[in-house]
């Protein structure tokens, strides 16, 4: 009975701060549906799924029910203070580009970089074959440097920046149908370039930046075709699943008998996929009860930050006085010390994670910060439209998502590997104002 008031809770605080959302002045309320519909999902239904479905992460608990309790009630009470900080994001900002952008040039260098990106990718595949397979390359650990990995998982973006740009050059739409054709080779990319190493996420997401991004410069998408995706994404899910959890030889094994280990089928059915990839309710749930009931004291340190943070420079300048979210959540849900904690790669998502390194302390400023950014970037989303930020427009839609179910390591790579290098394309694919009102 409790858990089911505290979902009435969560719902009231739901309710109330996507309303909150929904009136907000100069926000892009197409953006905002999507995210809607996820937040319910995040919030609401996945805890619920849990529980009638009974899947939960395979770690000891003496109740779950009382631990999504506990995380009902956390997010009712933060959900408020989400409020605030979406309140304290509006006001006018300027977004608009110093210089005009060039399209033709960016046509030009986007296909420059993302064949030298391709060309790194073979020579990876000769260098380092290891690295390109399953689980290789995660967190910044792989044997190649992030850099390698940046121009290899930006080519999807740079080829629907291609499109894009093929059609502002022009300056007419491209035919309709040339969706399909475009999205088919998106992706293909995505999987190629991404996949290889097992992130099913990354592909999923790199696939959804394109059709945002077609949605908001090209041609407004209807629900029939985002039907089709919805299908195509839980077959790809499907056949995907055999290689992110049973490798080369399993995924060889599928291809020519059609059958999957009963691992496979386990860890692969549709509401588990659902729930462990993009709800996540049940890990974090798990780590605010650890944190509740003293099974976890945490360091009251940024530790996993500042961790993630030095991911980004070469070996030999990193500190070990850190510790990763690995060894923090490893030591969270097993109940152990960090010294004798096995890293336990499972993600959290940032208020979780926020828990193992601060404990209770902090919760109501990240959900603060969690509105200011929704929005935030609502009201750039909006902005984009109207110029050539049109080309970050995904990016701005999907950071509330990646903030609720992605840690901060997870992101900073995301905005590293994905979207670097087409930020510094972007620029360099510029000419000053004063040229272009000159001539």
């Amino acid at each position: 009975m409790e858990f089911f008031l505290s979902s009435f809770a969560v719902a009231i605080s739901l309710g109330l701060y996507i309303f909150c959302v929904r009136n907000g002045n100069g926000i892009d309320r197409r953006a905002a549906s999507l995210q809607g519909y996820y937040l319910i999902f995040f919030f609401f239904l996945a805890p619920l799924l849990h529980i009638f479905l009974d899947t939960f992460v395979d770690v000891s608990i003496s109740d779950w029910n009382a631990a999504l309790t506990k995380f009902n009630m956390m997010n009712a009470i933060g959900l408020l203070f989400a409020i605030i900080g979406f309140k304290f994001g509006r006001g006018n900002f300027n977004l608009r580009p110093r210089s005009v952008l060039n399209w033709g040039r960016l046509q030009r260098i986007c296909i420059f970089v993302a064949t030298l990106g391709a060309l790194v990718y073979l020579l990876m595949w000769i260098v380092a074959p290891s690295s390109m397979l399953l689980g290789a390359g995660s967190e910044g650990e792989g044997p190649l440097p992030i850099y390698f990995y940046m121009l290899v998982e930006c080519i999807p973006m740079l080829v629907g920046w291609i499109y894009i740009s093929a059609n502002k050059k022009k300056n007419r739409n491209l035919s309709p149908r040339g969706f399909w054709v475009i999205f088919l080779i998106v992706a293909v990319l995505s999987i190629i370039f991404s996949g290889m190493r097992g992130s099913r996420v990354s592909v999923i997401f790199q696939v959804l930046s394109f059709v945002l991004l077609y949605d908001a410069a090209i041609q407004r998408i209807r629900i029939g075709k985002l039907l089709i995706l919805a299908v195509a994404a839980i077959s790809f899910n499907s056949i995907f699943s055999v290689y992110k959890y049973g490798g080369v030889d399993a995924f060889s094994d599928y291809a020519s008998n059609g059958e999957r280990s009963e691992y496979v089928e386990k860890v692969s059915a549709p509401a588990r996929i659902l729930l462990h990839d993009f709800g996540r309710a049940d890990v974090a749930a798990l780590v605010l009860d650890r944190a509740t009931t003293g099974g976890y004291r945490a360091p009251l340190f940024p530790e996993t930050y500042l961790y993630g943070i030095q991911l980004l420079l070469p070996q030999s300048l990193r500190s070990e006085d850190f510790s990763s979210k690995t060894v923090l959540g490893a030591s969270a849900q097993y109940q152990v010390s960090i010294q004798d904690a096995e890293p336990s790669s499972r993600i959290y998502g940032v208020i979780a994670e926020s828990i193992l390194n601060f404990g209770l302390l902090l919760l109501p400023f990240v959900f603060l910060f969690f509105g200011y950014v929704h929005r935030r970037t609502l009201t750039a989303a909006v902005q984009a439209k109207e110029n050539e930020f049109l080309l970050f427009y995904p990016l701005f839609v999907l950071a509330p998502i990646f903030f609720l179910f992605y840690d901060f390591d997870n992101i900073l790579f995301l905005l590293v590997k994905t979207w670097l290098i087409p930020a510094v394309v972007f620029v360099v694919s510029g000419k000053s104002r004063l040229l272009s009102n000159a001539s």
